[in-house]
């Protein structure tokens, strides 16, 4: 096996569109030459990526975009990973319109936004940065007003997090915006104050920090008085707190460890290597069909609906049955996605004709009831999610789009049925007709 160095960064500094072409090409022949492989992201407000190769490498391309790209201190962030390949399959350096996309809250956001070479990440108008030692103390004095945001994905939060951290409920950062407005207007505060008052503190965290960047921005532009965020995020608040601190599970990583946990020094003198893991790392996820500890994401369990990561674990991955049709269909569903599980499948060619009925009759009333809640509230898509009986019912727009789409795909499949049934019938063989086997003469 191999010892590599993966590093992680990113820097706000505005590009010009040659800026962007000329970096490009050279981190590409410089990655291609040297063996290095991960994801960069380039754009005219800057550069963010993940690249991992031998050591000497990696520390000379960052000289290299340092120095001869222009682009100043970079805060790099370094790990190390064993094996015979690297933890990425390919190298992809792209121009981007964002680093990060903000969706429809970009332009709100650039407004209140400048470039600040001074500043940790490069940008001004965003939450105070707080080191890890500082963040740790903040956690560890929380009052009953300050609120901890992750501002990660949900899949991320769910395998991992800090001490009474907040998970978002997204699966994309362009959604980040809108779920900050919407967690931080129900949050309950004592006593009755808003989210802004002098005493009430918001911190949040990532990854890397890049996340945070702008989502501490969007927060102060909007008002927030005192808005704080994780200085190199959780990469580097586990360097300080090796044992993990105020941090319980995993840190989810995008490349093909999938997810880091923190080491503890005091398991050295363990040799069960079970044992080990167990103490080392706090399983904080659970699988999302039984419930039991679970931390384990697989490339193969994603979502059927929007492809993300789904949480399972191992027996219920044997036994995936749908409930309505009895038998292994080989899908999951993410929570988001959960009220599909029985009605909602990518492959359609495995049914039968009665199979596809009962997912499009319930795919139907599915609809029916969505557009009936939209009806009653006269305003499509101002809430994603609605308490309907005893289970939670998505709602919004996307939500009715991706159900009949569904429904279309599984009318052409049932027609394409009935047409093979159908020309099976025509091109029936009179029995007479064989020759051959003697079988049909007697």
């Amino acid at each position: 096996s191999y010892e590599f160095k993966i590093v992680l960064f990113y820097k706000y500094i505005s590009f010009s569109e040659n800026d962007q072409d000329i970096i490009i090409e050279r981190l590409n022949q410089s990655c291609n030459e040297m063996g290095v492989l991960g994801r960069v992201l380039i754009a005219n407000e800057g550069l963010n990526g993940t690249l991992a190769g031998k050591s000497t490498y990696i520390d000379k391309l960052c000289e290299t975009i340092e120095f001869d790209f222009g682009v100043g201190k970079v805060d790099w962030k370094f790990s190390e990973c064993t094996g015979f390949d690297l933890p990425f399959l390919n190298l992809s350096i792209r121009k981007v319109k964002e680093l990060v996309s903000s969706g429809s809250t970009s332009s709100f956001i650039q407004s209140n936004i400048g470039f600040d070479p001074t500043s940790y990440g490069g940008i001004s108008g965003t939450g105070k940065h707080l080191t890890a030692s500082e963040f740790h103390s903040a956690l560890s004095n929380k009052t009953p007003n300050d609120i901890i945001l992750d501002i990660r994905n949900q899949f991320e939060h769910d395998i991992g997090h800090f001490e009474g951290s907040i998970g978002l409920g997204t699966t994309t950062y362009a959604e980040t915006f809108s779920a900050l407005d919407k967690t931080l207007s129900i949050l309950p505060h004592q006593p009755c104050q808003s989210p802004s008052a002098d005493d009430t503190h918001i911190y949040m965290y990532c990854t890397g920090g890049i996340r945070c960047e702008k989502a501490s921005a969007y927060l102060c532009a909007k008002g927030y008085k005192n808005v704080y965020q994780l200085q190199g995020g959780i990469h580097r608040y586990l360097e300080a707190y090796p044992d993990g601190g105020m941090f319980h599970g995993k840190n989810f990583v995008f490349d093909s460890r999938v997810a880091v946990g923190p080491h503890s020094h005091s398991t050295d003198d363990i040799n069960n290597d079970d044992e080990k893991e167990r103490l080392q790392t706090e399983v904080v996820g659970r699988c999302l069909d039984c419930s039991i500890a679970c931390d384990h994401y697989s490339g193969k369990h994603v979502c059927t609906v929007c492809r993300m990561p789904v949480l399972i674990c191992s027996s219920c991955v044997s036994i995936n049955i749908s409930r309505q049709i009895g038998r292994t269909v080989g899908e999951f569903h993410c929570q988001r996605h959960r009220d599909l599980k029985d009605l909602y499948f990518t492959d359609l060619k495995v049914f039968n004709q009665e199979e596809l009925q009962l997912q499009r009759d319930g795919l139907s009333l599915l609809l029916h009831e969505t557009l009936k809640i939209a009806s009653q509230r006269q305003c499509e898509g101002a809430r994603d999610v609605e308490l309907v009986g005893s289970k939670l019912l998505c709602v919004s727009k996307n939500r009715r789009r991706t159900i009949r789409r569904q429904l279309d795909k599984i009318q052409k499949t049932m027609e394409a049925l009935q047409s093979s049934s159908s020309a099976m019938l025509s091109e029936h063989i009179n029995p007479n007709d064989r020759v051959g086997t003697g079988f049909w003469k007697q």
